[in-house]
């Protein structure tokens, strides 16, 4: 191939890595309101859940501390969604920013592991905020720290100091999406192994040009 297919087909490579990053920026907002009004609707559910499963605790607890409670419950779903954009606005989120491919690793482990991240990360993002209903589940005495919610990463710090920012509590358990946020996330991981495709043919292509130029200058001498 001439330098200037090669050329050609790079500024072609490059262009269709701009419109798949721009495609799952899209994607990405998409997710993050998909994801709003889910978290939303789950953290009443799990809180209600635990009230109506353990009556005794809850009969236990009195009129003034239940009363208590559901307030901050209200206070906890009216913010829900600046704290999903809290969660869902950090890049470290997304694989595919400022995604690479490296240089000398096995393209299709990473092409895999990229994309099973990528599912990942957003399941997790989505835990994270649902460990709002445990903060107030936990405080409550419903439940204890560690198994239904747990801290991220397995990092294990006292609740006292998590509240300060040391972690951050996560739902510990598989959950269940609506069809549209299943479908959402099955297209932002498909995304992903494109983007990383692309990649790799950008930089064979940029190998390929490098070696033609190499070649010509030596015809050339």
């Amino acid at each position: 191939m001439s330098i200037s297919d090669l050329n050609q087909k790079i500024s072609e490579l490059k262009f269709a890595i701009t419109q798949q990053h721009d495609a799952l920026g899209l994607l990405r907002q998409q997710i993050t309101d998909t994801v709003k009004p889910f978290v939303n609707e789950q953290i009443k559910i799990e809180v209600e859940k635990h009230v109506k499963g353990n009556p005794e605790h809850t009969k236990g607890l009195g009129r003034e501390s239940l009363a208590e409670m559901k307030q901050r419950l209200t206070k906890t779903l009216e913010n829900s969604n600046s704290f999903v954009d809290e969660i869902f606005t950090n890049d470290i989120l997304w694989v595919h920013v400022n995604y690479e491919v490296k240089p000398n690793g096995d393209r299709l482990v990473q092409a895999y592991n990229s994309k099973k991240l990528a599912g990942e990360n957003i399941r997790n993002g989505i835990k994270i905020a649902l460990g709002a209903a445990g903060k107030i589940l936990i405080d409550y005495k419903y439940l204890t720290l560690g198994r239904e919610y747990q801290w991220e990463k397995g990092i294990r710090y006292d609740y006292t100091r998590a509240n300060n920012g040391v972690s951050r509590l996560m739902y510990a358990y598989g959950i269940s999406f609506p069809d549209d946020l299943t479908k959402l996330i099955a297209e932002y991981c498909n995304g992903i192994d494109q983007l990383h495709k692309l990649s790799c043919q950008l930089i064979d292509a940029q190998a390929s040009l490098s070696q033609q130029e190499a070649l010509d200058l030596w015809n050339d001498v």
